[in-house]
């Protein structure tokens, strides 16, 4: 960020690694300038939603999935989405990516909108399915704060332990 301060990138980056350290008012901040520089960064938005959402602040992570699935909508639906829950935003989400079957979305932001609703069988085949594929997002599951509920399950445990990673 000292070479390059208006990367927007760079920042998003950032504030997944203030977010997976659990410094979640930090990862907020630099979201929140990020956005400032491209109201249109999909990463830092779903960084922020994750930040607030993890931090406890339900209203301002339901905020975040508001922007974040206005972005994400197509423009011709008639009807605007409103989300009251975040439970309702995993839902759409989940829905958005069947109906978008070509956009870019790792196996493990899959596995976190059903770990987020509560499946965790779903939740556990999709990161083993980003293990076998080889995908770098799987990299990160041992110190995403997102996957807090899984630790202490034998298959999580087993697909650490094949990931190289020591608790």
């Amino acid at each position: 960020m000292a070479i390059d301060p208006v990367s927007t990138v760079i920042k998003a980056d950032a504030g997944w690694f203030y977010f997976q350290a659990r410094r979640f008012d930090e990862a907020v901040g630099i979201c929140e300038l990020t956005l400032e520089l491209d109201p249109d960064n999909l990463n830092a938005l779903w960084c922020l939603l994750q930040a607030h959402w993890h931090a406890e602040r339900e209203v301002d992570a339901v905020g975040a999935a508001q922007q974040l699935a206005d972005r994400m909508a197509d423009p011709m639906d008639e009807e605007p989405l409103k989300f009251e829950r975040l439970e309702s935003f995993w839902h759409w989400y989940l829905g958005w990516l069947e109906q978008n079957p070509h956009a870019i979305s790792s196996p493990t932001a899959v596995g976190l909108a059903h770990l987020a609703l509560g499946d965790r069988k779903r939740a556990l085949e999709m990161f083993e399915t980003a293990y076998e594929s080889h995908a770098s997002c799987v990299l990160a599951i041992g110190a995403d704060p997102q996957l807090q509920p899984l630790h202490g399950d034998p298959q999580f445990e087993n697909l650490l332990a094949r990931l190289g990673v020591r608790r």
